[in-house]
């Protein structure tokens, strides 16, 4: 099964990880990583469900914050 990597941005300092992929768990969210003190963080979910995952979330309120949601750009894009 293939995965997509979403980047999640705006989200509070103070979220976990956990709380970042129990968000994403609807989709089938395996695996959640928070940048600490950045404010983003990146979500694997399987391909088939990405473009779900960002309609159901992207500029939706997430911990008394509107968070941004697309498709994380490869290293070598940046």
């Amino acid at each position: 099964m293939k995965s997509t990597t979403l980047y999640v941005s705006n989200i509070p300092y103070s979220t976990s990880s956990q709380e970042l992929q129990d968000l994403y768990a609807p989709f089938n969210g395996t695996e959640a990583r928070v940048i600490p003190n950045k404010g983003y963080g990146f979500v694997d979910i399987p391909s088939e469900n990405a473009d779900a995952a960002i309609e159901a979330t992207d500029n939706k309120e997430f911990q008394g914050r509107h968070i941004r949601v697309a498709v994380a750009r490869p290293r070598s894009q940046r």
